[in-house]
């Protein structure tokens, strides 16, 4: 799976550029993938190349960096997947995560969602960013609310899981 939806970015970014040409605004991104170059020749053709940093492939450590002074994390806008490295990164970073999760995807399986910014089309990613500039405290209490979330359904099951662990293979019951 190639195809994450980047253009979708790029191009919900010039809409936005085209609405707000004054908006000191900026995508941060790592060459990584099958389709960097043509990432790169789509936007200088949509004219926000001076908008976009490109950074070479790097470890996730220094990516988190990158997350860390960023206002919105953008993960898959093609496709609907719930949890993955990115999402997982900018919760932990307090950050709002923009992808293309469809809830009744995964509410059967996984009940407790956290809060994400749905966009799965240049449109409505230009949109998105446009209610974000109107309302960041919105965005960044949703982000707060997902910190919560990942301490219950991540960190605490986790500590749950190892400690039953510790129980189980020293005769204690759990």
């Amino acid at each position: 799976m190639e195809t994450k939806g980047n253009d979708f970015l790029f191009k919900g970014f010039s809409l936005l550029k085209k609405l707000y040409p004054s908006l000191n605004a900026c995508i941060i991104t790592i060459e990584y993938g099958a389709e960097v170059n043509e990432s790169k020749a789509l936007c200088i053709e949509l004219g926000i190349n001076d908008h976009v940093h490109w950074f070479p492939l790097q470890s996730r450590k220094e990516i988190m960096g990158g997350i860390y002074h960023s206002d919105i994390v953008v993960g898959e806008l093609m496709d609907s997947f719930n949890l993955y490295g990115v999402v997982i990164e900018a919760i932990a970073m307090g950050k709002p995560i923009m992808n293309s999760r469809v809830d009744e995807d995964f509410t059967e399986d996984y009940p407790d969602l956290y809060s994400n910014i749905f966009a799965n089309s240049p449109e409505i990613v230009c949109d998105r960013i446009i209610d974000y500039i109107n309302n960041p405290e919105y965005f960044k209490n949703l982000a707060q609310q997902n910190i919560f979330w990942y301490k219950k359904n991540i960190v605490d099951n986790f500590l749950h899981h190892v400690n039953s662990l510790i129980n189980k293979s020293s005769g204690r019951p759990s």
